[in-house]
């Protein structure tokens, strides 16, 4: 459901100009640590492997994330420079 829109949130922010590709990447660590303990949560039980299956497609949201976040960043940058 809802973490699953974690690129969109992320991209918003970005365009915001409140997150840069560069506090995204040097997070990645606290990040997958943050999504390890909501992927626990959301799956029942204590199967590792449901949680694994819950990890993976977050933490590649994650790093679409950074992706789309770098995307933005340099259009803002040739934005800038075109208008100054």
């Amino acid at each position: 459901g809802i973490v699953f829109e974690l690129p969109v949130v992320i991209l918003i922010l970005s365009a915001m100009g409140l997150v840069t590709p560069e506090f995204l990447a040097s997070k990645r660590r606290h990040a997958i640590a943050g999504i390890t303990v909501v992927a626990s949560v959301l799956t029942p039980g204590d199967v590792i492997t449901v949680t694994l299956m819950m990890m993976v497609p977050l933490t590649l949201l994650y790093e679409l994330s950074i992706v789309l976040s770098r995307l933005v960043a340099r259009r803002r940058l040739a934005h800038a420079a075109a208008g100054a």
